[in-house]
């Protein structure tokens, strides 16, 4: 497993659309002039078992990257670069994370951009998926939830729960049966770890403050396996 620190807690998770175009659009963000010219720098990183990478290398796979294929890994830091982004990229799931401040929103639709049509967003704070990680006890304590619907007057209104244990409360159970609402936050510990996560709308995902690097990293690889789970019984 991949140890490098990741210095920023919040992030974006994306599923692929095309890996082909993917790798295709990946190797041209990280062309260094380009990097340069926008003042970024970037770090990439492969966690588990990457198939698809497997079979772009053996067709159309950009050797200036072999590092991305051989240790799992590629960075470059221009030396007067004033931006920084991690992209973590498992079998199912494209992580991005970004320092979290004014830029944040700007940098997301950028980054977007650059993945037209390769990457879709993964809606986390969708109910049937958070329905789905306590029904697998994932989690066992929803800490906050903040729901947002229509008023009888077509008024759109929100609240905010917070407590312990929200997923064992009535409260829950209406708000996963009442089709016109929608959770837009929600915040939870996953079983068996020391640490928060929250989602939110529509593919944030942020974990607790000072969060230990290998706590972080498990984190990611197993809500990873627990949207591939969550997708594939969604097929079935």
């Amino acid at each position: 497993m991949n140890t490098t620190e990741i210095p920023f807690n919040c992030g974006v998770i994306y599923k692929y659309l095309d890996h082909k175009s993917f790798y295709k659009n990946l190797f041209g963000l990280l062309d260094q002039e380009t990097l340069e010219k926008y003042e970024t720098s970037v770090l990439v990183l492969l966690l588990g078992v990457n198939t698809h990478l497997s079979e772009f290398y053996l067709t159309d796979f950009n050797g200036d990257y072999q590092s991305l294929f051989d240790q799992g890994k590629y960075e470059y830091n221009p030396p007067d670069a004033k931006n920084k982004f991690y992209l973590i990229i498992t079998e199912q799931v494209l992580w991005i994370f970004f320092q979290k401040s004014g830029e944040f929103s700007h940098l997301k639709k950028n980054i977007e951009m650059v993945f037209e049509n390769s990457i879709s967003p993964i809606k986390v704070t969708n109910k049937r998926f958070i329905n789905f990680l306590f029904k697998e006890k994932y989690s066992e304590n929803l800490m906050d939830v903040t729901i947002e619907g229509l008023d009888f007057l077509d008024n759109l209104e929100s609240e905010l729960y917070s407590g312990s244990f929200i997923n064992d409360s009535d409260i829950y159970d209406e708000i996963m049966n009442l089709n016109h609402l929608e959770i837009i936050h929600a915040k939870f510990q996953p079983s068996n770890f020391n640490a928060m996560v929250t989602f939110r709308y529509p593919n944030i995902i942020e974990f607790s403050k000072h969060i230990k690097s290998n706590v972080q990293t498990e984190l990611i690889i197993s809500l990873s396996n627990q949207i591939r789970k969550y997708a594939k019984q969604r097929r079935e």
